[in-house]
């Protein structure tokens, strides 16, 4: 079961996820934005089932 404190974070991340996404679109190649498209995701499926909430906190320190 999911705590309130594990909600907060996993939009936190969301959040962060998707400001990833968008700055991405910055970048001028469409291979390099694909392939750091896919690096982004792949960051975030490595983190996905982590429970610990101290762990989370860490991860999702960086400010969108």
């Amino acid at each position: 079961m999911l705590t309130l404190q594990h909600f907060i974070l996993k939009q936190r991340a969301l959040s962060l996820y998707r400001s990833a996404i968008r700055a991405s679109r910055s970048i001028p190649g469409p291979v390099a934005r694909r392939e750091t498209i896919m690096w982004i995701r792949a960051e975030f499926e490595y983190t996905r089932n982590i429970q610990d909430i101290d762990i989370l906190k860490g991860l999702s320190s960086i400010k969108p």
